[in-house]
């Protein structure tokens, strides 16, 4: 798949899979809701993924994230 997340991509999705909206990113990592838009998109193209649920999916499955860990 693409090429390799970012730390902070895998932070972002992270906090995604915690259920944080654009405007909480953009809080909690001291970014614009801009910049919490265009890491998505990142993420997205990098894990092929259609939507923030398969992004974090996917993330998962190739080891970025724990979703135990996540809750």
């Amino acid at each position: 798949m693409g090429n390799k997340l970012t730390p902070r991509e895998v932070e972002i999705l992270n906090l995604i899979a915690r259920g944080r909206k654009n405007r909480e990113l953009a809080c909690e990592l001291f970014i614009s809701e801009v910049g919490a838009k265009s890491h998505l998109i990142n993420i997205f193209k990098k894990l092929h993924a259609w939507n923030r649920t398969d992004a974090v999916v996917k993330a998962h499955k190739l080891g970025y994230i724990n979703l135990i860990e996540c809750k």
